[in-house]
């Protein structure tokens, strides 16, 4: 098996076992959406070296540039949507007109799917992962691909 059929195994089985736990529904709960954003932050932290190396191997950015323009922001960003998070998912109240009434009507943010996140080249770090913190605010699943 070549390496690229490989890879698309990986993918596949990645988006199946992604479509199995969006199926399930626990990607709707705050916890699990808090729990995700979390995870991220600290993949972050953890790998913050690993990822300014990389930077500088592949695009030449210095470790100095790495932080201001692709891990910084990320994790400030990170930082206002959990502080946000609870509030973005409660349900909008709308009006309804006066002939329908007593009812009430309210706009429930629910999620579409799974996403596929390819990564652009010139600031892979801060655009991916921006990318990726509305996702999970959205309550959607995500594969990269690299």
């Amino acid at each position: 098996m070549s390496k690229i059929a490989k890879e698309a195994k990986v993918i596949a089985d990645s988006w199946s076992n992604l479509n199995a736990a969006f199926a399930s529904g626990k990607t709707k709960s705050y916890a699990w959406r808090y729990a995700q954003l979390g995870a991220l932050k600290v993949f972050l932290k953890d790998h913050e070296n690993s990822l300014k190396e990389a930077l500088n191997a592949d695009l030449g950015r210095h470790p100095f540039e790495a932080i201001g323009l692709d891990l910084l922001g990320c994790m400030v960003e990170l930082d206002y949507i959990m502080k946000n998070l609870k509030t973005w998912m409660k349900p909008t109240y709308t009006e309804v007109p006066l002939w329908m009434t007593p009812a009430s009507s309210e706009i429930v943010y629910e999620p579409f799917g799974t996403v596929l996140v390819l990564g652009p080249f010139n600031y892979p770090v801060s655009l991916t992962v921006s990318f990726t913190r509305y996702v999970y605010v959205d309550l959607h699943l995500v594969i990269y691909c690299k």
